[in-house]
C-alpha cells in the first residue's frame, strides 16, 4: 500500500492528514499499574489461548488494521503470564 498526496478541491491533503482524521477507541487512563494486579496467572491451556488470539491479532495489523496496532501491542506485553 502506498499512501501518497491527495488533491480534493484543489487543496493538497498529505498522507499525515489522512492518517489523523481517523481517531482511536482506546480510552487510556492513568493510574493503573500491572505490578499492582492480585490476580492469579492463567493455567497453561489460557495462556496458549491468549497466545493464539493475540497472533491472530497480530497478524491482522500486518494485514491492514494498522489502527489497532497500539493496543494489540499493549496486549502482547502479557503474553508471557496473562491473567
Amino acid at each position: 500500500m502506498k499512501l501518497g498526496p491527495i488533491v480534493r478541491g484543489g487543496k493538497t491533503i498529505s498522507p499525515v492528514e489522512q492518517i489523523r482524521k481517523f481517531g482511536t477507541p482506546i480510552v487510556i487512563t492513568t493510574g493503573y499499574s500491572p505490578h499492582t494486579n492480585t490476580m492469579e496467572p492463567c493455567g497453561p491451556n489460557e495462556q496458549w489461548a491468549y497466545q493464539q488470539l493475540l497472533g491472530i491479532a497480530l497478524w491482522i495489523v500486518m494485514c491492514s488494521r494498522y489502527d489497532i496496532a497500539f493496543a494489540v501491542n499493549t496486549l502482547s506485553a502479557f503474553s508471557a503470564a496473562p491473567r
